[in-house]
């Protein structure tokens, strides 16, 4: 059984990756306030979801959309669904991966080729050796380290800026 918390972390984890993480800062650089309020309305609508979905999620007793679907259609409308999803999945797990590849091509020295063949055979390694508790424990270490990162850079952020102050009379236009 995954304790609700862990479950909560690796579904964050799971939809954040260093694609998302320079886009957003890009988006944000660029037009300022407007990432940030996109980013933060995520927040009420998870609250929203959780509140009105997951009592009746509970009660229909499955552990995946598809299966419900199936549960309540048929099989043949889970494999559709399942298949129609195999692009969109492929393409966003290839942006991740890129953007990862990126990452350890500059922090390595590697060339791009080497570097996406090494993260991917780490990747599948921990996967399939270790299940779903890896996947699990491996989101849940990626929150701790990128929270403890958030915590010391906003302060060093804002001390180089002259601080919060700074921060304000400093920003790019609009």
């Amino acid at each position: 059984c995954v304790p609700w918390w862990l479950s909560g972390v690796s579904l964050y984890m799971s939809s954040f990756s260093a694609f998302s993480f320079v886009a957003y800062s890009e988006l944000a650089y660029k037009y300022g306030l407007v990432a940030i309020t996109i980013w933060w309305f995520m927040v009420p609508c998870i609250l929203i979801s959780a509140h009105v979905f997951a009592a009746r999620w509970r009660r229909a007793a499955s552990t995946s959309p598809l299966e419900y679907i199936e549960t309540r259609f048929s099989s043949a409308l889970r494999q559709g669904l399942a298949w129609l999803g195999v692009p969109l999945l492929v393409i966003d797990d290839g942006l991740k991966l890129f953007a990862l590849s990126v990452l350890v091509s500059v922090g390595l020295g590697l060339n791009l080729t080497a570097s996406l063949l090494l993260s991917s055979a780490v990747i599948l390694s921990y996967t399939l050796l270790g299940g779903l508790w890896a996947v699990l424990v491996t989101d849940g270490v990626q929150f701790v380290v990128m929270l403890g990162a958030v915590i010391v850079l906003i302060p060093l952020a804002l001390a180089r800026v002259g601080g919060l102050g700074g921060f304000f009379v400093h920003m790019p236009e609009g």
